[in-house]
């Protein structure tokens, strides 16, 4: 596996991780960026009506 060649399927290679305890859930492997929330506090000047 570390060649980077797998001559299975991706389900029977989650299969075959399960199997020897070493698969990781990938959700926990990704990480994304906390979502900013922004907030006008005045108009932005030359859009004013």
């Amino acid at each position: 596996m570390d060649e980077g060649i797998y001559l299975c399927s991706v389900s029977t290679m989650y299969r075959l991780l399960r199997e020897r305890d070493q698969r990781q859930e990938r959700c926990a492997q990704a990480t994304h960026p906390p979502k900013t929330k922004l907030v006008a506090t005045r108009p932005e000047p030359g859009l004013e009506p």
